[in-house]
């Protein structure tokens, strides 16, 4: 827990696939292609204990 009393275990609970598909299914419904959105590679996403202290404070 940070120091606003929050939980870093966001990413661990997070519905990745789920919000992806919440975000297409917008997309869709809105006319636009879908194609348009490409995926992150896994390898591009960071997690908080790879990020350098200046990093997370950012955040």
């Amino acid at each position: 827990m940070n120091n606003l009393g929050i939980s870093l275990d966001l990413p661990r609970i997070l519905d990745l696939p789920r919000i992806d598909r919440m975000i297409r299914c917008s997309f869709k419904s809105k006319g636009l292609p879908i194609a348009a959105i490409e995926l992150v590679p896994e390898s591009f996403v960071s997690t908080v204990e790879d990020r350098k202290l200046e990093d997370r404070e950012k955040w």
